[in-house]
């Protein structure tokens, strides 16, 4: 089709969301709902409910973080991308953040997307989301912890930069 249409919507967009703090504040707001799922003492932070007791949901709280941050530092920049590592690429560079905790991010966000895809590789789970975070092997929990700690990070860093 007329990619010339979606263009000038984000143009549109852009000076729209640029030009309204409350917006922005806004989305802001709803990206920091929720937080990672991180225990206190090197542990996870677990659902208690008894139909998914002791799972974490990756889509829910792990990659939509992800998703949610780069959405914002996208519309307050002005970055076109619709991609979440390349919005965070791009974001990280118009907030001048070192390439090494950029790619931190990025590499964060691309883990806990490869453990949603090895979750729906199996056959016969109820939701291809949710995993045991205590069932992975020691590289993945760590891993996973680290991926969450990013997520943490890239948060605060959007919490910093509207100022709440």
């Amino acid at each position: 089709g007329d990619t010339g249409l979606a263009d000038a919507l984000r143009r549109w967009l852009f000076g729209y969301t640029q030009a309204n703090p409350m917006f922005l504040r806004l989305m802001v707001q709803n990206a920091l709902e929720f937080e990672p799922p991180l225990g206190l003492i090197r542990s996870f932070a677990v659902d208690d409910d008894a139909a998914v007791k002791g799972t974490i949901d990756l889509k829910a709280r792990g990659t939509r973080l992800f998703v949610d941050c780069a959405r914002v530092f996208a519309l307050a920049h002005g970055v076109a991308e619709t991609g979440t590592a390349t919005r965070i690429r791009l974001a990280g560079a118009c907030l001048h953040v070192a390439p090494r905790h950029i790619d931190a991010a990025v590499e964060a966000f691309h883990f806990l997307q490869l453990l949603r895809l090895r979750q729906q590789d199996r056959p016969g789970d109820g939701n291809p989301n949710r995993i045991d975070p205590y069932a992975l092997h020691d590289i993945d929990q760590r891993m996973l912890k680290e991926a969450l700690r990013q997520a943490r990070q890239l948060q605060e860093r959007l919490r910093l930069s509207h100022r709440l």
